[in-house]
């Protein structure tokens, strides 16, 4: 009788490694307890530390004339530290420190890709930074291409795994990251700069005289953030078609350079300039609105004038609003806002606004009374409209009182 075959023995490992195919093996990974990853508000007190020291050292090298040498001292700490013991004096202080995925040291490598991947994943508007809110290992961008944890101290891992991933370094991610964050970047930077506020900002430091002096001819407008984006803040109120922006634009020109901050105001859906200074080298800081605001009002006012003598008066009451606006600025008896007040007015008259034109005519008196004397051919000319506007709203009694007034003056005999 024929034997029987025995058995296949299943009790040995029928697992290829792939290094013998000619394939590199896959990573495997610590595993952590959640408690033991470093989570954001730790590793963010760690960075405002190692800011601060690094503040500190830039304060010297400044008083010490070697201002240009701030930036190997920010990689020489960022790095050194790193990749000698895996932490910086912000992360130690706060028991954190930096470790492979695989649970190795950190690589000189892994931490310069990781300092350079950090630069995108602030570009990207510090959402690299934030995803360590929500990752499974409190992973920020930089940490998954360069294959890094960041842990707190004198944790332990509970179990290994393999991970489809045969390096440390991900190339393709950074890639990836790198594509995402320009494009954000990007779209941010062009909406930036077409919005109304931020056109509003540069149209005034490019006329406004005072900088021109400051800094001659050929002004150039740099941008904030390292020099790729305007420096400033636009915020929406609760209320429509309101808000504030603040822009700080550095300038130069033929004759030097200048730091000009410009406040923005938004009334009635429109951006107005609310104030201005300019910041010189030598930290002098100059008030220029009302030059701003002097090149402004002429140029609304000699719009509204040409839109009048046309007869489109919806246009024409729509600049000497703004130039009214513009002359808020000036000085409470100064005359160009008495002549904004009186442009208005004859808007309103031609449209047939007249209780609005009696307002306009009434405070321009006012202001040029109390700018120029109660004599002036100026009150004359006011009170003369405001008589016409009278007469025609059948106020024949007030008209008249008016127009003798206005007579005297003319003949020099006044009140």
């Amino acid at each position: 009788m024929a034997e029987e075959p025995a058995p296949l023995r299943r009790d040995f490992d029928t697992r290829v490694d792939p290094a013998a195919l000619g394939r590199p093996r896959s990573l495997e990974r610590d595993l952590y307890y959640e408690g033991n990853y470093g989570g954001f508000w730790r590793r963010f007190v760690s960075h405002i530390v190692d800011g601060f020291i690094l503040s500190l050292i830039y304060g010297a090298l400044r008083a010490a004339k070697l201002s240009t040498v701030q930036i190997l001292v920010f990689l020489a700490y960022m790095i050194g530290f790193k990749a000698a013991r895996g932490t910086t004096p912000g992360y130690r202080l706060m028991g954190l420190k930096i470790i492979s995925i695989d649970g190795s040291e950190v690589t000189v490598k892994q931490v310069i890709v990781r300092l350079i991947s950090s630069l995108f994943s602030m570009m990207a508007f510090y959402l690299g930074f934030i995803w360590i809110v929500f990752d499974q290992h409190r992973q920020a961008w930089h940490d998954k291409v360069a294959g890094t944890y960041v842990i707190k101290t004198k944790a332990k891992p509970f179990r290994r795994e393999e991970i489809a991933q045969t390096s440390l370094i991900r190339p393709k991610l950074f890639a990836a990251i790198v594509v995402v964050s320009v494009l954000l970047f990007a779209g941010f930077f062009y909406l930036f700069i077409n919005s109304a506020s931020y056109r509003m900002a540069e149209q005034y430091v490019r006329s406004n005289p005072q900088v021109h002096q400051e800094v001659g001819n050929n002004m150039k407008l740099h941008y904030g953030f390292h020099g790729l984006l305007p420096d400033g803040k636009i915020s929406i109120g609760g209320e429509a078609g309101k808000g504030k922006a603040n822009f700080t634009i550095p300038v130069s020109g033929d004759e030097g350079e200048a730091t000009v901050t410009v406040a923005l105001e938004k009334r009635a859906g429109k951006w107005v300039v609310t104030g201005a200074t300019y910041t010189a080298p030598g930290g002098k800081e100059v008030d220029i609105t009302a030059a701003g605001a002097s090149q402004a009002w002429q140029r609304h006012t000699e719009a509204g004038e040409r839109a009048y003598g046309q007869g489109r008066y919806g246009e024409a009451e729509k600049s000497f609003q703004a130039a009214l606006q513009e002359a808020q600025h000036f000085d409470p008896d100064d005359s160009r806002l008495a002549s904004s007040f009186h442009d208005l007015a004859d808007v309103y008259q031609a449209q047939g606004q007249r209780t609005m034109a009696e307002l306009m005519y009434k405070r321009a008196l006012e202001i040029r009374e109390e700018a120029k004397g109660p004599d002036h051919p100026d009150v004359a000319t006011t009170l003369e409209k405001l008589a016409d506007l009278y007469t025609k709203t059948g106020r024949e009694d007030e008209a008249k009182k008016l127009l003798d007034r206005a007579k005297r003056i003319r003949a020099g005999k006044g009140d």
